[in-house]
């Protein structure tokens, strides 16, 4: 998946089957398929980046911090 290598793990039951694929080196789920009565559904990721990089201050919650419940 997204060109990484992945373990695939399929988990089944009577009326679905559900294959999740997890990155090797992080173990994330990168992938998934299932396949049911309904009929099959399936999302990967195209890309992946460890450690990316954030602007500083693009976590930070606008507002104050302090109020009632906050201490």
């Amino acid at each position: 998946m997204a060109g990484r290598p992945a373990a695939a793990v399929v988990c089944r039951s009577e009326s679905r089957t559900v294959t999740y694929w997890i990155d090797d080196e992080t173990g994330m789920i990168v992938g998934a398929k299932e396949r049911s009565d309904e009929g099959l559904s399936w999302w990967e990721f195209t890309e992946f980046e460890l450690d990316p990089s954030f602007p500083p201050r693009v976590f930070e919650v606008p507002g104050s911090m302090e109020g009632p419940g906050s201490g």
